[in-house]
């Protein structure tokens, strides 16, 4: 997708549908310096936000995506080019977000080793031995406790048929929550 051609377009369409950069953002929600962002080729708009702006800019999805108007013919074409480019954005992404949650997985359980560690064989009273395995086990649990809520707080991961309630756990949080 060439980002350069879809602004000129977007700005093209906004223009005729009588808008100006403010009022386009404010009918969806955010600044006009993110339509300002579109136009220029800076960024795309969000997905969540494609079909609103359609609407408004009198366009459908797949001229959006390909930054001109396009005739029957090419409807087709173009639609079945604009969801494989998509779905390997999206698959992309959710690449990242794994290897995102191993480390933060890694690093957990081997910060938590470290306390069992340093409170087994550092310490003699018993009660300097258990502060630091208690403070160890409720840094484990907030750090991936704090993990999946900031998973339900953000972007949209429900994936149908997804038996994990539409949260991308990590492997190790999937088969400790038997979801393996």
């Amino acid at each position: 997708m060439d980002q350069e051609k879809i602004g000129a377009f977007i700005a093209q369409c906004r223009k005729e549908a009588g808008y100006t950069q403010a009022a386009l953002g404010e009918k969806l929600g955010i600044t006009d310096r993110a339509v300002s962002k579109w136009e220029t080729g800076k960024s795309m708009p969000d997905p969540s936000l494609m079909l609103e702006l359609c609407g408004l800019l009198h366009i459908n999805v797949n001229e959006l995506l390909t930054g001109a108007r396009m005739d029957m013919e090419q409807y087709q074409e173009q639609a079945e080019k604009h969801l494989l480019e998509l779905q390997c954005q999206e698959a992309e992404q959710n690449k990242k977000l794994l290897s995102l949650e191993t480390v933060i997985a890694a690093s957990a359980t081997v910060n938590y080793l470290v306390m069992i560690f340093a409170a087994v064989f550092a310490v003699e009273m018993l009660a300097w031995r258990l502060g630091p395995v208690l403070n160890g086990y409720a840094v484990y649990n907030a750090c991936a406790n704090g993990r999946d809520a900031g998973l339900a707080a953000g972007a949209d991961t429900h994936r149908p048929g997804d038996p994990g309630g539409g949260h991308r756990l990590c492997p190790a949080h999937r088969a400790r929550r038997g979801l393996l």
